[in-house]
């Protein structure tokens, strides 16, 4: 049996003590901690885009705070409704896409869209964008269940106002702060994927699309129906497409770049779609492996091998230039590098009543 003095006791029971202390003191630094973490993530979802172009916000301040709220808080809380675990622990992040908004439309979905569209685009294509609006991508033609956003990159400053003057007119507009470029096509389909599934994880598909595109939106929904896989990517695919080697070439990838022989099975980047699922996986993928610069290769054929995201084949997306008539685009699903006019000129015909095809 142990004995222990008056002193010893007393030594005894201010050691206790202090460790009591300490505990509640590390319990309400917690607390209070992740209390501030939640209520910065409030803060940016309640706050509009409005509110963040104007007001007393401004680019800067606005930075500050989602980069804020990047550095306390794990990729699980901005992925919405995810599946999948996706918190930081659980991913060996390499490549993590960190940028602010500049313009966001946090409540452009809703609960009626089945389908979201993003369509790639940059600051100076004004034409582009009201050709969409005013032919495929409209509501009359694309129907009350599609939701249709046009997805941008920092531009030429002297272009940023009139910018924001649409995003005021039309609230579709998403633009993310990194360098808007032909490199960095990649980095924007990332900001489509991280979008979707953060402000539109509740819709059923999705698609992307280049600006100069035609799409039958009615024929897409389709087909998009009659997929029974849940986790894919659909559009016109190519299978054993090999890295160009000529340093000469636009596509030239060095070695280090891409070290394999033969890229894997992939879907043109002209316009892809994809059911929800999907793109909250290629967009976990697209954070566990090394960023590459062509962007179709990259999301449709390595993140989608990561993800384990089957690639389907569908002959009605067409990455070449068809004829800009009625009668094709009765038929087909996309079609490549339209000018605003011809949009207009295809639009028009689809919808004609008195267009007869054989």
């Amino acid at each position: 049996m142990f004995c222990y003095s008056k002193s010893s006791f007393k030594v005894l029971s201010q050691v206790v003590l202090g460790i009591i202390v300490v505990g509640v003191l590390v319990h309400y630094a917690i607390y209070f901690n992740n209390r501030q973490i939640l209520q910065i993530h409030s803060d940016i979802l309640q706050t509009t885009p409005r509110q963040l172009r104007k007001g007393n916000w401004n680019i800067y301040q606005m930075s500050g705070i989602t980069q804020n709220l990047s550095r306390n808080t794990s990729d699980s809380m901005l992925l919405g409704n995810s599946s999948k675990n996706t918190s930081s622990s659980a991913l060996n992040i390499v490549n993590p896409h960190s940028f602010s908004y500049i313009i966001n439309e946090p409540t452009a979905c809703t609960a009626y869209t089945e389908l979201i569209i993003g369509v790639i685009t940059a600051v100076q294509n004004f034409d582009d964008r009201m050709a969409v609006r005013s032919t495929w991508g409209s509501k009359a033609a694309a129907g009350y269940n599609v939701t249709v956003v046009f997805i941008l990159g920092a531009g030429q400053p002297n272009l940023q106002a009139q910018l924001m003057a649409e995003s005021d007119k039309y609230h579709d507009i998403i633009q993310e702060d990194f360098v808007d470029s032909y490199r960095n096509l990649s980095i924007k389909s990332v900001a489509l994927l991280k979008w979707v599934i953060t402000y539109c994880n509740s819709s059923k598909y999705m698609l992307k699309a280049d600006d100069d595109m035609y799409v039958n939106v009615q024929n897409l929904v389709q087909a998009l129906r009659s997929e029974s896989r849940t986790d894919f990517v659909m559009g016109h695919s190519f299978i054993g497409a090999k890295p160009v080697q000529n340093k000469n070439s636009k596509w030239y990838t060095p070695l280090e770049d891409f070290n394999e022989k033969v890229y894997p099975k992939y879907t043109s980047g002209t316009a892809y779609a994809m059911s929800t699922k999907a793109s909250s996986l290629l967009y976990q993928a697209s954070l566990e492996i090394k960023l590459f610069w062509l962007e179709d290769i990259y999301i449709t054929g390595l993140c989608a091998r990561r993800a384990g995201v089957s690639v389907v084949h569908n002959g009605g997306f067409n990455y070449q230039k068809l004829n800009a008539s009625g009668c094709v685009f009765r038929k087909a699903i996309t079609g490549h590098q339209y000018s605003a006019e011809e949009k207009l000129s295809i639009h028009t015909q689809v919808n004609d009543p008195k267009l007869k095809c054989l």
